[in-house]
């Protein structure tokens, strides 16, 4: 009975020790898959996300770190003869069953879904267009757009807002990998800054004469400077409109310099005349001056005449009595 015993002990030893040995064996290697990935028939743009599913648990994930091409790997535990699914951004992309042992280090497996659409719209503020046109275009997944800001006439090329490669540019790129907008804006060319010193003017030597100044083109705000004493410097008055006072008849002429807010300032002149006359001064009954000479000399002229006939009768009363 005893060696009976012994026997069946030394069996189960034997029989028990594969297993044991296997238990305690390592892992293998990790099984590595690689190859293409394209998304409507061209290649998957970088950061493009692979990920690898075992019975629809996920076992690993990439993001692509070159354009077209992948690889990842997927730990052999517990996964042989299980069918290992690879998604393309959340759509399956390849399978690949493991069989019998990760018999093959790496698995060279090309990866590919149909080609997923996004809208790219775009638009502009100022005048202008684009290539593509305003409005929405839809591009399959990781398509590279060129496109261009065209000006209208008179207009300027500012800067793009929106996902682009470089904001600054006219002619730049924009990748569809999702619905995008982006804008062109344009800004108007400013005509030549135009001085306006108003005028002509007219005015009475000792009162004040409003001078009306103004500007148009260059860049807005503007600054003004006055030569109100006509000796070539605006040093007389910064006021747009300013006040004069020009102490005797006569004709002058003033100048307005205008300066603008653009980098480097523009600057214009302009001139003009003034004419100035002798205040006029009412009277008595409305008068006019200068005054009406006739009128005035009329109780002279008579008194004159009653004089002058008065000395004749005299005259010749005497000579009658002589």
């Amino acid at each position: 009975m005893r060696i009976k015993l012994a026997i069946l002990t030394t069996v189960l030893a034997v029989l028990l020790l594969p297993a044991t040995a296997l238990a305690a064996a390592p892992p293998g290697p990790p099984l590595g898959f690689t190859g293409s990935v394209t998304i409507g028939g061209v290649d998957a743009p970088v950061g493009t996300t692979v990920s690898a599913e075992i019975e629809s648990i996920e076992v690993a994930s990439i993001n692509t770190s070159a354009a077209g091409q992948y690889s990842i790997q997927i730990a052999p535990e517990g996964n042989i003869g299980k069918m290992v699914v690879f998604k393309v951004n959340g759509v399956i992309g390849g399978e690949h069953l493991c069989v019998d042992s990760w018999e093959t280090p790496i698995v060279s497996l090309n990866l590919a879904i149909s080609g997923v659409s996004y809208t790219l719209t775009m638009a502009v503020t100022g005048n202008g267009s684009t290539t593509p046109a305003v409005g929405g275009h839809d591009y399959t997944s990781g398509t590279a757009v060129p496109i261009t800001a065209i000006p209208d006439a008179g207009w300027l090329f500012d800067s793009w807002t929106g996902d682009v490669a470089d904001t600054l540019s006219a002619s730049t790129t924009v990748t569809v990998d999702a619905d995008k907008t982006v804008t062109a804006s344009f800004i108007e060319i400013p005509g030549a800054l135009v001085a306006d010193a108003g005028g002509s003017y007219n005015g009475t030597a000792g009162s004040s004469v409003s001078l009306s100044g103004s500007a148009s083109g260059g860049t807005a705000p503007y600054t003004y400077a006055w030569d109100l004493d006509n000796d070539g410097a605006y040093d007389d008055s910064t006021a747009q409109n300013p006040s004069y006072t020009w102490a005797s008849a006569g004709d002058y002429t003033v100048g307005l310099q205008v300066t603008d807010s653009a980098t480097p300032a523009n600057t214009d002149t302009d001139t003009a005349s003034v004419h100035v006359v002798i205040a006029s001064h009412g009277g008595v009954g409305g008068t006019a001056y200068p005054p009406n000479k006739p009128a005035i000399l009329a109780p002279w002229i008579a008194l004159g005449v009653a004089i002058i006939a008065g000395a004749t009768i005299f005259a010749r009363r005497r000579r009658a009595e002589s």
